[in-house]
Formats: structure tokens, C-alpha cells, sequence
């Protein structure tokens, strides 16, 4: 059965995967007290992230990283100006998270 996290959103992910990736980091931002936790516990995210590794860049796709950015950029779309340094740091993690191989 999958596990439930407070987060924004439904977010199904399997614990062996996500206690293996970064992914935990991601969760974190999702459970900020604040606008200003959030973006220092995203460019914790960002610097986790920053590597050229496909292969771990792969698991952190399969454990959901992806949804977690998609969920948390959206939950600031209405603010984009206003809250521009956490958009800029999603928008960092996508393009490492992509760094994954072609399959």
C-alpha cells in the first residue's frame, strides 16, 4: 500500500526509493513553516540535485521528484513575481533532474 505524506497533493511513492534519493529534500519544501524555509530548503533541494549522475537522476525520477516540483511550482503559480527565487530553484532542480538517461 502506498504511503501518504503531507504534502501538497496526492503524492504515492514507494519508502525503499525515496529513502535511497534525494527525493526526501523535495518532500521537506513541501512541510516549510514559511515562504522563507521553503526557499532555504529548496536550495538545499537545488545543491542535492546538482550532479551528473543519470543513473540516480533516473531513480529520482521513478521515486516521483517530478510531481513534487510540478506540485510545488503550481502551488505557487499564482505568485510567480512575488515568490520568483522559488520558481528559479524548481525550475533548477527540473533541468538536473533531466540530466537522466534518454530511455
Amino acid at each position: 500500500m502506498p504511503s501518504k505524506a503531507r504534502v501538497i497533493g496526492y503524492i504515492p511513492l514507494d519508502r525503499g526509493l525515496r529513502a535511497k534519493s534525494r527525493v526526501s529534500k523535495l518532500l521537506d519544501v513541501t512541510r516549510a513553516k514559511d515562504d522563507a524555509d521553503r526557499v532555504k530548503k529548496l536550495a538545499i533541494a537545488v545543491k542535492a540535485f546538482n550532479h551528473h549522475d543519470k543513473d540516480t537522476h533516473d531513480a529520482d525520477i521513478k521515486s516521483g521528484a517530478i510531481s513534487i516540483v510540478c506540485n510545488v511550482l503550481r502551488s505557487c503559480s499564482p505568485f510567480f513575481i512575488a515568490k520568483s527565487k522559488e520558481v528559479q530553484h524548481l525550475c533548477k532542480i527540473l533541468l538536473q533532474l533531466f540530466r537522466c538517461n534518454e530511455d
